[in-house]
């Protein structure tokens, strides 16, 4: 799909007083902004996602040179590295998601004081 100048551009918002999508119009020739909403579940989950895959992508390729050890004349060993990789990949995306549910909590404390027990 091509883009022109007249495509508006997406601004996420992951909080806020917002309820639903809008879009800002801007002057004749610049991109409209588009603002779309995301809940503080669905931003959480994207960066979870995104930590998992960079991390699978990181040890699959240390896998890959050699920096983690599998035996290269194993008939097993491609599908050895992607499971090897994929249950590494778990522990930094596990750190991810603690702490932005931390986060998430420290927002709330600020906001909403009365929620403290």
């Amino acid at each position: 799909m091509e883009h022109t100048l007249a495509d508006p551009k997406v601004l996420a918002v992951a909080r806020g007083t917002l309820d639903e999508d809008m879009t800002a119009e801007t002057p004749t020739g610049h991109s409209d902004v588009r603002v779309v909403v995301i809940s503080a579940v669905q931003a959480v989950a994207v960066r979870t996602l995104r930590t998992y895959l960079q991390s699978f992508l990181g040890f699959l390729g240390a896998t890959v040179i050699g920096a983690i050890p599998t035996d290269p004349l194993d008939p097993q060993t491609a599908l050895q590295r992607i499971v090897l990789a994929a249950g590494l990949a778990l522990f930094p995306a596990f750190v991810s998601l603690v702490q932005n549910l931390l986060e998430i909590l420290a927002r709330l404390d600020v906001t909403q004081p009365e929620l403290r027990g």
